[in-house]
């Protein structure tokens, strides 16, 4: 009896060690992705940095980013292009982790609070050109990520857009956070006369917060030069 309770007890052991040891291997492989992530992130804004309104053709473009495809019809055979022609292209994580997080986190804080340490996050990048006789028009991106607050909604969006010009003219960027969650969400509008002050921060987001322990609280965490800018 004491023999099997000693072996009982070394296998419940070496069961919890390899356990605690599988954990650690998945947080760590996650946490690499979400590195990963933000380095191709990266990449590819500094590759839409240098493109510009009315200046850089289709070709050079494509040149640049090689991952733009032609946008494609909706389901309804309708386009949501506004121009001659609308490029994008996308880097994501499996769309039901975002939707099960989601639906974890106003119920179950704290196992939220666990798989965001762990590294089990969601990411999405959007990237998008429209060009209008073979000449860029307009440009941009969207950021969302899994926000490490437990608050709607969730996550932390953060959207970049460069056109022409703004509805006021004498305005050459604006800068909105969003009024429901201020902290979580903010939209960046940007035009070529805006100073390079801002448009450079614009394209370099900090990616430290994906792969962090901590994960993104908020979109400061990822463009914090904006943050007392931001109305």
């Amino acid at each position: 009896m004491w023999l099997w309770k000693r072996l009982a007890s070394r296998i419940a052991y070496r069961i919890y060690v390899s356990g605690i040891v599988i954990v650690i291997i998945f947080s760590v492989i996650l946490h690499i992705q979400a590195a990963l992530f933000g380095a191709e992130t990266l990449k590819m804004m500094h590759a839409l940095s240098t493109v510009h309104i009315g200046v850089t053709s289709k070709v050079e473009t494509l040149k640049k980013l090689p991952a733009l495809r032609a946008t494609q019809p909706d389901s309804f055979g309708g386009s949501r292009c506004g121009a001659d022609e609308c490029f994008s292209t996308s880097l994501a994580t499996a769309g039901f982790m975002d939707s099960a997080l989601r639906s974890i986190a106003p119920r179950h804080r704290s196992i939220f609070a666990i798989l965001n340490w762990l590294g089990v996050r969601g990411r999405y990048l959007d990237l998008h050109v429209e060009f209008k006789s073979d000449t860029v028009s307009s440009f941009g991106y969207q950021l969302m990520v899994t926000s490490a607050r437990a608050d709607y909604p969730y996550v932390v969006v953060v959207g970049v857009s460069s056109l022409p010009h703004i509805t006021e003219n004498i305005v050459t960027y604006s800068i909105n956070a969003a009024r429901q969650a201020p902290f979580q969400s903010v939209g960046i509008v940007l035009t070529p006369q805006a100073p390079i002050e801002i448009t450079r921060p614009a394209f370099n987001p900090d990616m430290r917060c994906l792969s962090s322990l901590g994960g993104c609280r908020s979109w400061h965490d990822v463009l914090p030069s904006f943050e007392r800018l931001a109305t």
